[in-house]
């Protein structure tokens, strides 16, 4: 939080003394209010996300869970586009080889979902590809695949990247920002859900996170 907030403050400040000076034309101002505006979304998003783990830590938080048949529910995912994919001309393909049925909240995987395609977009050039591979691991458990091909990450960050506030962090392309709390979500639910998540990296080439969910039938 505290990143955000400072950037505010700084910049109503700076707005302030140039005003006091006389120095600040429209346009001048017009771009710090922006600047004002992005770092007040960062910190909304940061205060949200926090809000969303400790509900899902406290006591007696419950999922709302039904049986879905995976293909519709992911047919109608992949329908609509995330936004930095459509921004980036990025392609989302979904390949899906098995009917099976999970039990699972709709809402909490679309937020899994959610934030892994951002992250992929995030880590992807202009005009690249995102798959989302799902198939039967066995005759328990259903894999669903999310993978990109382009940036990938060091050996040593693979195991940082579900630590809340993490040393994984860094600098996205095309300037985009990350501040460490999206994977730790995405594991939480997937534990909820008595999922399991891996990443699979390679500097370069791309990576892939693999999500495992029992399956009723």
């Amino acid at each position: 939080m505290r990143s955000p907030v400072s950037s505010i403050i700084g910049m109503v400040n700076l707005i302030q003394m140039m005003i006091g000076d006389g120095d600040i034309s429209n346009e001048e101002l017009s771009n710090m209010v922006d600047m004002i505006k992005a770092s007040s979304s960062k910190a909304l998003q940061v205060t949200e996300e926090i809000l969303e783990l400790a509900e899902m830590e406290s006591e007696g938080y419950v999922l709302s869970t039904k049986p879905i048949v995976m293909r519709e529910f992911l047919e109608s995912y992949v329908g609509s586009i995330n936004p930095i994919a459509l921004q980036k001309n990025i392609q989302v393909v979904l390949k899906i080889s098995t009917d099976a049925i999970c039990n699972i909240d709709e809402a909490k995987i679309s937020r899994v979902l959610d934030n892994l395609l951002s992250n992929a977009a995030k880590f992807s050039y202009l005009e690249s590809k995102i798959e989302i591979i799902v198939e039967d691991e066995d005759e328990k458990r259903l894999l669903l695949k999310v993978r990109d091909h382009r940036v990938g990450m060091p050996r040593e960050m693979i195991d940082e990247i579900f630590v809340r506030f993490g040393k994984a962090q860094r600098p996205e392309l095309e300037g985009e920002d990350s501040h460490g709390l999206g994977m730790s979500i995405v594991k939480q639910i997937m534990d909820l859900h008595g999922g399991e998540i891996e990443a699979l990296s390679e500097e370069g080439k791309g990576t892939t996170i693999n999500l495992h969910l029992a399956t009723t039938s």
